[in-house]
């Protein structure tokens, strides 16, 4: 089950015992099904006792206060009564088709509209859930940035979408006509570096701006766009700032 508000009447809903809310919100259960549900970690939520503002902050009258936020699709949600990681949906192209796979599954596509392959939500290697949006009771979301984790937290394997760009970046490095072939050489091999944080990060990172920098501004820009979203942040900030 799970807690949505809306902010415009829901006609028929209601919180229990001839209660009918302005916000749409309801109890559901085997016997008596509504539009809306409540999960079980709202406990102590009732009819009695919840309240909704326009800033979209859901508060309980025993002072436990969790904030909503606009997801991606536009649609208003509220926060469970805990913290933890929803489960995102991407294509192995690192397409993000759904950042709250468990929590929205309504947005899931089996098949990617950007490139049409298939989607996932779990690791290739070992079968781990991709880590998806964080959500907080006490936490407020501004932005709704999301870039899929370049490794698999559980069994450290790359996911399809790093291993992927990071063949397209060596192929760009080898075709490369402004510099020589072991310059060519020595790029390539500074790339599987910028995708992790290890001790020779920042040393890459430098050969790496180096050399770009001599092939032109446009095979700079054409790295980019292949590395910025799988390059770890000791690899961005020294090759773009």
């Amino acid at each position: 089950m799970s807690l949505e508000v809306f902010t415009d009447p829901v006609p028929g809903v209601h919180t229990g015992r001839g209660h009918r809310p302005s916000f749409g919100l309801g109890w559901t259960s085997k016997d008596d099904p509504v539009a809306i549900t409540v999960s079980a970690g709202w406990s102590t939520l009732s009819s009695s006792t919840t309240s909704v503002d326009a800033n979209w902050q859901l508060t309980n009258h025993t002072g436990n206060v969790s904030f909503g936020f606009m997801d991606e699709f536009g649609l208003l949600r509220a926060y469970r009564d805990y913290s933890g990681y929803d489960v995102a949906q991407v294509c192995p192209n690192g397409h993000v088709v759904n950042t709250m796979a468990r929590e929205a599954p309504q947005h899931n596509q089996e098949y990617c509209l950007e490139c049409g392959e298939k989607t996932i939500t779990q690791c290739p290697s070992c079968r781990a859930e991709i880590q998806g949006r964080y959500y907080s009771p006490n936490v407020v979301v501004l932005g709704n940035a999301y870039v899929p984790p370049a490794y698999c937290g559980k069994c450290g394997a790359a996911f399809p979408w790093t291993g992927r760009r990071l063949e397209a970046a060596a192929a760009l490095a080898n075709d490369l006509e402004g510099l020589s072939e072991d310059e060519r050489q020595r790029l390539a091999l500074t790339l599987p570096d910028l995708v992790r944080d290890v001790p020779m990060t920042k040393v890459s990172a430098d050969r790496f701006k180096r050399l770009v920098a001599k092939a032109g501004p446009q095979v700079a820009e054409a790295f980019r766009e292949l590395l910025v979203d799988i390059a770890s942040e000791t690899a961005k900030k020294t090759i773009w700032g």
